[in-house]
């Protein structure tokens, strides 16, 4: 008899350690934020309202199907997540720096420092479609005393839109979070578009507040992240199987043909039928992702029509989209989805591998269906040069030995075809921009790197 547990599901064990909120600091401060900790007293995060419910009530009270998130198509303009002084001396992963500082420590079992954001990209990378995002990845690989960091060496971009529908689309993103913690009038006649977003923070709070998470990529791979939660359920006497389990995803989806579906009456099934299929599937498996790695079980999707205003709000479990991806990309679902967190394993052990500490490579991926690439690089060719702070290096010093002896990496093969190219050729070796093929051994043997 077949004992072992059904793979019909992505199976993660986030362990959340912390959760921290983020403060602006004045300018004479070393750093433009601080890290502090909040107390398991004080519920940090916005409670969602349940508005997949009283969305419904509000439409059948006024007779409206449509409930507007913006006040003027003008006013996403100007609006902006960005905090302007964190700039490029930082390090990339400043957030992470700050709330590990504050800590104070660092298991030594621990291999992976990484944005969430980051760990989706990558695993999203891995999958054969045209839609797996391959234009984001641009990533820095470091290894610092015995750590690899990787961080996306980018600056994001909320300015350069194609249009201003393009841009609303994405504002409406924060509207609907905005909608979702507003405390709403009994009146559902009262309802209408709420203010317009200030700069930073789309809700009650404007402060950040993020979560310090600890996830095994397999058996012996650890990874470090902070990651954001949308929401927390209202239902407190509830009893969760994870702490993770009580927070909430928001998503804000425009699909075709919205206006012609009646989303509040439906069941589940058929609203998942009409959102998902094979055209979008992967905007789908990339929320599944995102939701696995922090252990979010619940999605909330606000149906956005044209004109950017909701016309429905459904809640789903995690589980529920999988069974929907199972059936409509049944190869995709098995062969990538299932190995995403494997696959990033794998990358992060050639990595370990690959790379000489304390040098820069420089992580690319030409097109969707090209292999990632890794080149050395030099410091001048990285946008956030800086791996760690100060006081993250000290604690990583503190913690060296224990982290060499935990895990020796060289003796590992690994199994995937990353490709790895050298670096710029020493100025010796350059002749009109050319290298021999005997030179190019002995660099790739200098720089301790090779193609798969």
């Amino acid at each position: 008899m077949n004992n072992k547990p059904s793979r019909r599901s992505l199976r993660t064990m986030p362990k959340l350690k912390k959760t921290f909120e983020f403060i602006g600091t004045h300018q004479d401060s070393p750093y433009p934020e601080e890290a502090t900790c909040v107390g398991p007293e004080r519920e940090a995060h916005t409670v969602y309202n349940n508005l997949h419910l009283t969305f419904s009530e509000y439409q059948k009270h006024t007779g409206r199907q449509k409930l507007p998130l913006l006040l003027s198509p003008e006013e996403s303009e100007g609006y902006t997540t960005i905090n302007f002084r964190v700039t490029t001396e930082y390090p990339r992963l400043l957030r992470l720096n700050l709330a590990i500082a504050k800590l104070g420590k660092l298991s030594p079992h621990i291999k992976l420092l990484i944005n969430r954001g980051d760990v989706t990209d990558m695993a999203f990378s891995f999958f054969p479609s045209s839609m797996n995002n391959h234009e984001k990845i641009r990533h820095v690989a470091y290894i610092s005393r015995g750590r690899l960091i990787v961080w996306h060496d980018k600056k994001r971009d909320e300015v350069n839109f194609p249009s201003l529908r393009s841009r609303n689309n994405w504002y409406s993103g924060y509207k609907f979070e905005q909608v979702c913690g507003h405390n709403w009038p009994s009146d559902f006649k009262d309802w209408r578009a709420l203010p317009k977003l200030e700069n930073s923070r789309p809700v009650c709070s404007k402060n950040a507040v993020l979560n310090l998470i600890e996830l095994p990529l397999d058996d012996d791979i650890k990874a470090l992240f902070l990651a954001e939660y949308d929401m927390v359920s209202p239902n407190k006497n509830k009893t969760w199987a994870r702490k993770s389990s009580r927070y909430i995803e928001l998503k804000c989806f425009g699909p075709r043909r919205c206006n012609k579906v009646t989303w509040q009456t439906i069941s589940n099934k058929e609203a998942l039928e009409l959102l998902i299929n094979r055209y979008v599937s992967m905007r789908f498996f990339k929320t599944c992702l995102q939701c696995k790695l922090s252990g979010c079980e619940t999605v909330v999707y606000g149906i956005r029509s044209s004109d950017t205003s909701l016309v429905g709000v459904r809640q789903f479990q995690v589980d529920e989209l999988e069974a929907r991806l199972r059936r409509v990309e049944p190869v995709m679902y098995r062969q990538y989805y299932l190995k995403a967190l494997s696959n990033v394993a794998e990358l992060v052990r050639t990595l370990y591998q690959q790379c000489r500490e304390n040098e820069y490579y420089l992580i690319t991926k030409k097109s969707a269906f090209d292999p990632l690439e890794i080149r050395a690089v030099s410091r001048n060719h990285v946008l956030y040069p800086e791996p760690t702070t100060t006081q993250l290096d000290e604690i990583l010093a503190r913690s060296e030995s224990a982290r060499r002896a935990s895990h020796e990496y060289n003796n590992l093969k690994t199994n995937f075809g990353f490709t790895f190219i050298p670096g710029r050729p020493p100025k010796q070796l350059e002749q009109d921009d050319l290298v021999t093929g005997q030179d190019f051994e002995s660099l790739a043997e200098k720089l301790g790197v090779v193609q798969i």
